[in-house]
């Protein structure tokens, strides 16, 4: 502007008047720092493809909404100051920090668990019984609070303690077969083919 400003009838002994005016606007040119969208750029192409599955929905929107800002400034390139750069860059960063995973889902074991304390320890065999009650032990150690990253922990709990219920082994009264063919052979026997005292 102060250079559009020098008045265009000056003459030659006002050259210094126009040199000065040219080198300020050189200058001023020389000064001019071009936006930089490397930073924001490469934090872009790291995250963009982030699998957030196994994140909550409210986290993961927050994520997409700030992938979605820097993804426009990087492809447009239409910031209005570098400012606008360095705030979509710190934006992306903090929801990606944010980011916060799912709950672990403790129903199938919860399931075995109640299953199991619904048995009655006297119908089933002792030894495949103590079999049972290890794997309801080891599945009631199992910490509560866990997220996601932990299900396959929680869902091999479940199926161990599953699999030692459906094992258990049916106990069944006492066998009195042996006593019964023993009282059945007295009972034919004849008294008088024995001495008294034997018999």
């Amino acid at each position: 502007n102060a250079a559009k400003a020098v008045d265009a009838n000056l003459t030659a002994d006002d050259q210094a008047v126009i040199d000065e005016a040219a080198d300020a606007l050189k200058a001023a040119l020389d000064a001019l720092a071009a936006l930089d969208y490397s930073a924001l750029e490469a934090k872009y192409n790291e995250l963009a493809g982030k699998d957030v599955a196994n994140y909550t929905d409210d986290t993961v929107a927050l994520f997409n909404a700030a992938l979605a800002e820097a993804k426009a400034l990087v492809e447009n390139k239409n910031a209005a100051d570098q400012n606008e750069i360095n705030e979509a860059y710190n934006e992306l960063v903090a929801a990606d920090a944010a980011l916060a995973l799912k709950a672990a889902d403790y129903s199938a074991l919860e399931e075995a668990k109640a299953k199991f304390t619904a048995l009655d320890a006297k119908d089933w065999t002792s030894a495949s019984y103590a079999d049972a009650q290890e794997a309801y032990d080891a599945a009631c150690a199992v910490p509560d609070g866990l997220d996601i990253t932990a299900q396959a922990t929680i869902d091999d709990a479940a199926a161990v303690l599953n699999a030692a219920i459906a094992a258990l082994d049916p106990a069944t009264g006492a066998n009195y077969n042996a006593i019964d063919e023993a009282i059945a052979r007295f009972e034919a026997v004849v008294e008088a083919n024995y001495t008294a005292d034997s018999y």
